[in-house]
């Protein structure tokens, strides 16, 4: 259930009331022969429903609707294009991490290893070229170009990490900007009554949290500065180390015709790499990324497919997700480890459990039709399943955001309010009618937890004009049992 104000669920409830009017009417009516009722309510009193307030279990709802997804999945892509043999695997089959699942065509695989084999010996001529210019010792030359290789690689590296440190540093100040926002809000909310100082605390509580992930993702990023600079350091000074070494032995007029072939031991270098990783990427494409089951199948057995393509798509069908929109007046009360059931047209009966793992610390603007909503996303897990909810399917979702046991309830259309406060009529002993202001907790579809009313007291239910504080009336009472 969604929840609303009073008077909004009212107005959809109040609609299947109307009827019952006719029936108060018509019993006012033949209750004015006599001074007194049957009930003892006095000649001419008006005649109302009542219903007595009772303690009851009470559970609140938001009522949203979604699609199932795979929570781990992973698309095989070919780096290369080359011709495929055969896909081992159809849709629906389960699969083990490191599984077989494509055969490459042969001769495209030998072709790659006879471009590998040829770059790696043009790689060993050009260092045998290098080394009869220097006339320094092989081992010397490799030790160089090894230390030079790692400095260069641990400076790719640092470069890196930095790069992922400001995109990070640069989403979580949005987060904070975002948090910043809502916590404001939250203060008027908190004002206003409609919200509790337990959700104003946990937003304050986030945004604390945020900011500390801020400053050590700046301090990170500090030193990830001074990482760069040191490795630079690094890169230069074997850079230095592997020049001299090559030069070591050399004549000088050959300075130019060295530094040259220096260059090309780079290129070929450079060029194994890239051949070894190539072949390296492609036979692990040819085995199952990860345990689960073949979902989708893009290309086929005997055809050529371009570099980059997908060729299959693996999920883990146990562990299924639900992402849903949730209104801006229903996400305060979302909360991650809530209960969800679903329903839909494919679960029928079956009882399909799960719960909410994330909420989403912005909201965004959605458009609907000609209008816009601000909407949070909602990320729920399914816990209890059975084979018949699979990806893809639409579902709705029931959020619990409450579940209170004993609590004194009242139905919705005895609660009307005034001035933004919450009030109810009840019907004393005497018949007299007392105008009450009470407090709202949780609510469900047609009942409302109250404070301000005790257990067995008598609330109106079809509020009128003619309903008012100290006239008298002819109570017609509706009898409910508990858990109805």
């Amino acid at each position: 259930m969604k929840n609303m104000s009073v008077k909004n669920k009212k107005l959809f409830i109040g609609i299947g009331i109307a009827a019952c009017l006719l029936i108060f009417i018509i019993a006012a009516a033949i209750n004015t022969s006599s001074s007194v009722t049957a009930s003892g309510a006095p000649k001419g009193a008006i005649s109302v429903a009542v219903e007595e307030a009772r303690k009851d279990s009470i559970i609140s709802t938001v009522n949203v609707s979604g699609v199932v997804e795979e929570k781990d999945s992973e698309i095989v892509y070919v780096n290369s294009s080359i011709k495929i043999d055969d896909i081992l695997v159809e849709p629906g089959d389960m699969v083990k991490k490191g599984q077989k699942i494509i055969e490459y065509d042969s001769n495209s695989l030998a072709e790659i290893e006879i471009q590998l084999k040829e770059a790696e010996i043009a790689l060993q001529n050009a260092e045998l070229t290098l080394s009869a210019l220097t006339g320094a010792d092989k081992g010397e030359i490799l030790n160089a170009e090894s230390a030079y290789t790692m400095a260069k690689k641990a400076l790719n590296d640092a470069e890196t990490s930095l790069k992922q440190a400001e995109s990070n540093i640069e989403q979580l100040r949005q987060k904070v900007k975002d948090a910043e926002q809502m916590v404001a809000n939250n203060k008027i909310l908190f004002n206003q009554g409609a919200i509790s100082k337990l959700e104003l605390d946990q937003s304050i509580n986030q945004l604390n949290e945020l900011r500390s992930q801020l400053e050590a993702e700046e301090m990170r990023i500090a030193s990830e500065k001074l990482n760069i600079e040191n490795a630079r350091k690094q890169k230069a000074l074997a850079e230095y180390n592997l020049s001299t070494t090559y030069n070591k032995y050399a004549d000088s007029k050959k300075e130019n015709e060295i530094k040259i072939q220096q260059n090309q031991v780079e290129a070929a270098r450079m060029r194994v790499e890239a051949l070894r990783l190539k072949r390296d990427e492609l036979l692990a494409s040819m085995e199952s990324p990860m345990d689960g089951t073949v979902v989708e199948v893009f290309a086929e057995s005997g055809t050529w497919v371009a570099q980059n393509s997908p060729v299959l798509k693996i999920a883990n069908l146990d562990k299924l997700i639900v992402r849903v929109q949730v209104s801006e007046y229903d996400a305060p009360s979302i909360k991650p480890g809530q209960k969800v059931t679903f329903s839909g047209d494919a679960i029928k009966k079956e009882k399909i459990e799960g719960k909410v793992i994330r909420v989403s610390p912005v909201a965004t603007n959605i458009n609907l039709g000609s209008s816009q909503e601000v909407m949070v996303e909602v990320e729920i897990e399914v816990t209890k399943n059975s084979a018949n909810l699979k990806p893809g399917y639409s579902v709705d979702a029931d959020i619990i955001t409450a579940e209170i046991n004993d609590a004194v309830v009242i139905p919705l259309l005895a609660v009307f309010e005034e001035n933004d406060e919450n009030f109810v009529y009840i019907v004393k002993e005497d018949y007299t009618v007392e105008k009450r202001k009470i407090e709202v907790g949780a609510y469900s579809d047609l009942y409302v937890e109250v404070k301000g009313v005790k257990e067995g007291e008598k609330v109106i239910t079809n509020i009128t004009a003619q309903v008012q504080e100290g006239i008298k009336v002819k109570p017609i009472e509706n009898k409910v049992e508990s858990g109805e």
